[in-house]
């Protein structure tokens, strides 16, 4: 009987090197989709977020314009006390027959309650809804506690009265979350000036700066600006529809959203900054913009992007050198209504992911212009 000849360490061990070989091109490839896979889910949920955002506003808006050409319809684009951009408006209720606590309100006539989201149901249910009238408040605002990413949407109804949203002070009963994990909101106004949406961060003449898009509106005011903007002229409608709220023709909302997969250390300062650096040292710049893009914005925290709003900055730097991000003048520090400050080593650095999305209204300021 012959004897079969087996295998040689040489040959067993030339057999595990390319099985090694290839178990690793495999897992590599593996990796490559599950990680290209993820980055697309995640994608798809802020896509999906910010989508919710925009219809709801675009819904609120656009009902606003519909109804612009009554004395109750009214837009006020300003400030909170923490500096973060705010949101509120009267609007005309649609599908009243589709929302039961409007339904049930008016009942009695001694009705003292307001659907304001605090125990509507029970209030509903005893008689105690004042008539809507047809109009509601909506106020979009950031939580009012500075550690909070939260935004909300809140309703009330009927209008006016004690704890009014259009209040100079809003104190709503109930704050009413929307969205969670938005790192930054911005709404911006297209007036009969306008030129671009673009705010340059260098000193403009007066004719530039009338060009720009205004970062407040009050209908009521025909869309006079602040002091804090400079002096912009005041827009004044025809006699005949001087009682008549004057909109912008058009509203850009900037959001910024905490990506599902952040994490506080995955990039940080490799050095510290003062608030006057122009250069910024990161331990890597993989998932920061990179030029071209309209939005290069890099969110600067501690403790994990908890700590109050004063203690986080925005930086808007300019390009890309190395591993640093390089800005074009002390303008860029302290972005987005923040304040230029130094910051550890180790400091979190997050982009997020910015939807920047254009509204038209009907019933505009600058079509009123138009017919004068």
């Amino acid at each position: 009987m012959k004897k079969e000849r087996g295998l040689t360490l040489l040959e067993i061990l030339i057999a595990t090197s390319i099985l090694v070989v290839m178990v690793g091109f495999l897992v590599a490839i593996v990796n490559s989709f599950m990680g290209t896979w993820q980055r697309s889910y995640y994608n798809s949920i802020l896509f999906a977020e910010a989508r919710r955002v925009f219809e709801t506003i675009q819904e609120d808006l656009q009902a606003l314009a519909v109804g612009s050409f009554s004395h109750k319809c009214r837009l006020v684009g300003d400030f909170d006390t923490l500096g973060r951009f705010r949101l509120r408006l009267v609007r005309p209720i649609y599908h009243e027959e589709g929302w039961w606590e409007a339904r049930k309100s008016g009942q009695h006539l001694l009705a003292d309650k307001y659907i304001d989201s605090d125990q509507d149901i029970q209030e509903a249910s005893q008689g105690r809804l004042k008539p809507t009238a047809g109009w509601m408040e909506v106020m979009y605002a950031m939580d009012p506690n500075p550690h909070s990413l939260r935004l909300h949407r809140i309703v009330r109804t009927p209008v006016g009265g004690e704890g009014s949203l259009l209040a100079p002070r809003p104190r709503p009963r109930v704050w009413t979350p929307f969205l969670d994990n938005v790192l930054y909101l911005e709404f911006r106004y297209w007036s009969p000036w306008t030129r671009s949406w673009e705010i340059p961060l260098r000193r403009m003449s007066q004719e530039e700066l009338r060009g720009t898009p205004l970062l407040y509106w009050d209908s009521q005011r025909k869309g006079e600006q602040p002091p804090i903007q400079g002096q912009f002229p005041i827009f004044r409608p025809p006699q005949h529809l001087l009682d008549h709220p004057v909109l912008p023709e058009k509203v850009m909302v900037i959001l910024v959203l905490r990506r599902p997969d952040w994490k506080p250390d995955a990039v940080v300062l490799a050095e510290d900054i003062g608030p006057n650096s122009l250069r910024i040292p990161l331990s890597a710049v993989g998932k920061v913009p990179q030029e071209g893009t309209d939005f290069r914005f890099v969110r600067l925290s501690s403790s994990g992007g908890k700590e109050p709003q004063n203690s986080v900055e925005w930086v808007h730097y300019s390009k890309v050198v190395g591993s640093s991000l390089v800005l074009e003048n002390a303008l860029y520090r302290g972005a987005r209504g923040t304040q230029p400050i130094a910051h550890l080593a180790g400091t979190s650095v997050e982009v997020g992911k910015t939807f920047c999305f254009v509204i038209s209204l009907m019933g505009t300021a600058s079509n009123i212009e138009e017919q004068r």
